[in-house]
């Protein structure tokens, strides 16, 4: 406990924090990893550079759990070449 009038130090950030991000993303996984609240993560984020870290962690699904790109591109219609909806009138 610091004294009065002064604060306590910050816990730093650690030096794996930018890959544990970016495999795991933000939520509870992280914090279980790390062992610390979601304010700590959140300052952890800032100083790391949210827009970079928001990138990595596209590319980094990107390329293992989103092999055509993104979850929004795929055609929500189609199931095993079947359209799921009628077809519009001509």
């Amino acid at each position: 406990m610091p004294a009065a009038g002064e604060t306590a130090a910050y816990r730093p950030k650690p030096d794996d924090f930018r890959d544990a991000y970016v495999r795991m993303g933000f939520g509870d996984e992280l914090k279980e990893h790390f062992g610390t609240n979601l304010r700590v993560l959140r300052r952890w984020v800032d100083e790391e550079g949210y827009e970079d870290l928001h990138e990595a962690r596209r590319e980094y699904l990107r390329q293992t759990k989103w092999p055509n790109g993104a979850p929004g591109n795929r055609k929500r219609r189609y199931v095993m070449g079947q359209t799921l909806t009628s077809r519009r009138e001509r």
